[in-house]
């Protein structure tokens, strides 16, 4: 998806907020890493203009369908994102490859370079991926 950037990862358990990736992450823009690993977030940045609630209710879920991974679980309707007082709206989306599960999540970033990440056109948002496990 050529309008999202990979700027970094870190520990997933330092990633578990309900208002930010929770990641130290820059702009600078970096090779996504061949092989993903359990317990690591995974943060990408997308260019602006971002429609938020179209990305999350039929751009991602078709993508997902479209490399033949399976959508396990992902908002099918404007009540099920979350709106926020700043930023939003944000949501989350559980998919299958195989025996492979995995989380994509939409938050606030909460790095110390959103305002330089808002001047070089990308949205405020910070979307994360995780490999949740390996069944």
């Amino acid at each position: 998806m050529s309008d999202f950037a990979y700027v970094g990862s870190g520990e997933a358990s330092a990633a578990d907020s309900s208002l930010g990736s929770g990641v130290v992450h820059g702009l600078e823009l970096a090779e996504v890493p061949q092989e993903l690993r359990i317990g690591y977030s995974y943060v990408f940045h997308r260019l602006q203009p971002s429609d938020d609630e179209r990305l999350a209710l039929e751009v991602l879920p078709r993508k997902v369908v479209d490399q033949g991974l399976n959508l396990t679980r992902y908002p099918a309707a404007v009540k099920d994102l979350v709106f926020s007082f700043i930023g939003g709206p944000y949501f989350s989306i559980e998919f299958r490859d195989g025996t492979r599960r995995f989380l994509l999540r939409s938050n606030r970033c909460d790095s110390s370079a959103r305002d330089l990440q808002l001047a070089d056109g990308y949205s405020d948002s910070d979307y994360v991926l995780e490999l949740l496990n390996n069944e």
